[in-house]
């Protein structure tokens, strides 16, 4: 099973079907095509996008279902 060592989380472990490809990157950070969620325990409702390319970015993200109809 893959790692993934970064300051935030820790070592991480991912399945290959947990990876979370965008072929073309992210606006303004077009070098990291592979994430992977995270779910903490402090917060249900927040998880964090990780760059499996950049180990020090990632972005809080929620499910806007939550939140909007």
């Amino acid at each position: 099973m893959p790692e993934l060592a970064n300051t935030r989380f820790g070592t991480l472990e991912f399945s290959e079907d947990d990876v979370i490809r965008f072929s073309e990157g992210l606006i303004g950070f077009d070098q990291c095509r592979r994430f992977v969620i995270i779910r903490t325990s402090k917060n249900e409702t927040l998880r964090w996008l990780q760059s499996l390319d950049e180990p020090s970015l990632a972005f809080l993200v929620v499910d806007p279902a939550l939140y909007v109809e």
